[in-house]
């Protein structure tokens, strides 16, 4: 009879061969804005976590909604390695495994209700910040803005996404100073 193999260790056996960049992605929370009035009063927090794992999650202190409006102006900081492959001789990485990551907006008093989630691949904004360094521009911290749904439909959650990297495993990703910071992004809510 065959067992099924859990996606950890299809995970790890994808990324065999492949360079291994040690990662602090970091998620500057602004707001959750434009909720409909119905809302007024509701404590919401936002939370962060890998896709595969909900080991490392983390979470904002709640904030309540008040004239449409979550403020939370707190920054959400996950570690993690991104894994990338092709590239060398001072060539940057051609191939990057993704690593997707949920951003989802909670109602603390009330975890039933589903505000919507959206996912974020780490790895795509590494890839596009690399490119854009070869360029001779370098960015790396992205403005979004996540539409949500449920009750909150209407609303959306603002972030700042941004990345540094901790160890790149010899692959010399950069060679100056960043500078940039991407325009804002208009995010569609994704189901899961």
């Amino acid at each position: 009879m065959a067992r099924a193999v859990p996606s950890a260790t299809m995970r790890a056996l994808s990324c065999i061969g492949m360079t291994r960049l040690g990662c602090l992605f970091s998620v500057e929370v602004a707001a959750a804005q434009g909720l409909p009035s119905s809302m007024d009063g509701l404590r919401l927090a936002v939370a962060v976590r890998k896709k595969e794992s909900r080991e490392g999650a983390v979470q904002t202190m709640p904030s309540r909604v008040q004239q449409g409006a979550a403020d939370f102006e707190e920054t959400l900081f996950v570690r993690c390695h991104v894994y990338c492959s092709g590239g060398g001789a001072g060539k940057p990485p051609t191939k990057f495994e993704p690593r997707p990551f949920l951003l989802s907006v909670v109602a603390v008093d009330a975890p039933e209700l589903d505000l919507g989630q959206s996912t974020v691949d780490l790895s795509a904004l590494v890839k596009e910040s690399t490119e854009k360094s070869q360029q001779g521009e370098r960015v790396r911290q992205w403005q979004m803005a996540f539409l949500l749904a449920g009750k909150a439909k209407g609303g959306e959650l603002v972030v700042t996404l941004a990345f540094q990297i901790l160890e790149d495993g010899g692959v010399g990703l950069y060679s100056q100073p960043a500078t940039k910071t991407a325009a804002l992004v208009r995010c569609p809510v994704t189901r899961i």
